[in-house]
C-alpha cells in the first residue's frame, strides 16, 4: 500500500471515530472501527465496524447507512482531501 493510502486510512479511522463519539447517540451500543479499506483509485472507503452487543449490529448498521451523507460531509470538511473517498459501512465478521 502506498504512503498516501496509509495516511488516508489512518486519518479516516481517527476522524470518523471522533465523529462517532461526538455526533451519534445509540442506545446501549458501542461502535468501534475495525478496519478501513481503500480502493485502488482511492474513490471508495470500506469501513468495517464492530458493534457491541452483536445483537444490535444490524440495527446500528441501518442507522449509520441512513446517516452516511452526514458522515461523508463531516469527513470532507475535516480532512479537506480532494477527491474524498465515498464511505460505505459494513459489519466486521
Amino acid at each position: 500500500m502506498k504512503y498516501r493510502s496509509l495516511r488516508l486510512v489512518k486519518l479516516i479511522k481517527t476522524e470518523l471515530s471522533n465523529i462517532f463519539l461526538r455526533e451519534i447517540e445509540l442506545e446501549n451500543s458501542l461502535i468501534t472501527i475495525e478496519d478501513v479499506e481503500l480502493s485502488e483509485n482511492l474513490s471508495e472507503a470500506r469501513i468495517k465496524l464492530a458493534v457491541f452487543p452483536e445483537s444490535k449490529g444490524q440495527e446500528v448498521l441501518k442507522v449509520l447507512k441512513r446517516k452516511r451523507s452526514f458522515f461523508q460531509d463531516k469527513l470532507t470538511r475535516k480532512l479537506n482531501i480532494k477527491p474524498m473517498p465515498r464511505i460505505k459501512f459494513f459489519l466486521a465478521r
